[in-house]
């Protein structure tokens, strides 16, 4: 598969939401569960939706850069590049407020 077209689905731990992004960060979609409002407020599903689009962009630049790896050798200093422009541009996010994505 190309790199370029590599997307990801991504679902919230309670399956609030579902997000596709793809290896650039770019979101092609979000999916809203009709029971998601059950028990929270629109901050609270925001920030959920939120970190779930940050989990989508870093498993998608993930997923590109070891498909890079497997054309260039995981070795190849390109790789280890992308790998560190992943790690600093789409951080796995952390269990608070914050997305983790700079």
């Amino acid at each position: 598969a190309d790199i370029g077209t590599t997307r990801v689905a991504e679902r919230s731990p309670r399956g609030e939401g579902e997000v596709t992004a793809g290896a650039q960060g770019a979101g092609s979609g979000v999916r809203i569960s009709p029971d998601a409002f059950a028990g929270l407020d629109a901050a609270s599903l925001g920030r959920i939706i939120t970190r779930t689009i940050a989990a989508a962009q870093h498993r998608a630049a993930v997923r590109a850069v070891e498909r890079s790896a497997e054309l260039l050798g995981p070795d190849s200093p390109v790789v280890g590049q992308l790998r560190s422009d992943v790690e600093r541009t789409f951080p796995m996010p952390g269990d608070g407020d914050s997305p983790g994505y700079r």
